[in-house]
């Protein structure tokens, strides 16, 4: 005779044991960012010294006029705050206020990425320090107002190019591809023209999407006080 076997508690204790599918996505995406992270950190001197030595990055901090204007407004238009006002503008009017809050609250949180790079302290490429010599808290409180300007990690640009990139394929979903490459355009641009090392790229676009999922949860959480009803429902 054989026994009878129940498999209903078994399969509740295995789907308990099982962590979610986002916890799953989540560590998958963690993971993936640090193995990049890694992989930039090894090409961060290479990459630069060819960017220097190819004139390229010369020729794109030394453009006047137009020219000037197209570099700094034309091709990093998706990394400047003016972009996100636009962005939240048009949300207001098309999706609504949750949306339109979501990118405004990404984009205002990305600016976290100033106090990260006076304490972490790494130069820019090429101002006579090595990419791994670090200066942290360099120039005291003054240092922490202006550490836009001489320090690199992580990009302020792609910080706040992927906070949106993440929002709006939230907010317009089917213009995801867009918003991706726009991101990625912009932690290239920030490579070519000698601003930032690679990893501080891949830093920024990893504290952009954090800023994002932030904004998220906080918008979630108003939305649900407010109407009764969670953003994205």
């Amino acid at each position: 005779m054989i026994p009878h076997v129940s498999l209903g508690t078994n399969t509740a204790s295995i789907s308990q044991m099982n962590p979610p599918r986002s916890a799953r996505r989540r560590l998958a995406f963690t993971l993936a960012f640090l193995a990049l992270f890694v992989a930039a950190l090894a090409v961060d001197r290479p990459i630069a010294n060819w960017v220097h030595q190819s004139g390229i990055s010369a020729k794109m901090k030394d453009a006047t006029g137009a020219a000037h204007y197209f570099i700094r407004y034309g091709l990093r238009f998706y990394g400047i705050f003016w972009f996100t006002i636009a962005a939240c503008a048009v949300l207001l009017m098309l999706r609504g206020w949750q949306s339109s809050a979501l990118v405004f609250l990404s984009g205002f949180l990305s600016l976290v990425n100033q106090p990260i790079k006076w304490c972490i302290g790494r130069t820019r490429p090429f101002h006579d320090i090595p990419p791994f010599q670090l200066h942290p808290f360099a120039g005291g409180w003054h240092g922490l107002i202006h550490a836009e300007a001489p320090l690199s990690f992580p990009s302020g640009d792609v910080t706040l190019a992927f906070a949106m990139t993440m929002t709006l394929s939230w907010a317009a979903p089917r213009l995801r591809a867009l918003w991706w490459v726009l991101g990625l355009w912009i932690a290239l641009e920030r490579i070519i023209e000698g601003a930032h090392y690679p990893s501080d790229t891949v830093g920024g676009a990893a504290l952009g999407i954090v800023c994002a999922c932030v904004a998220r949860r906080i918008i979630r959480a108003i939305g649900h006080y407010t109407t009764g009803r969670t953003y994205g429902q």
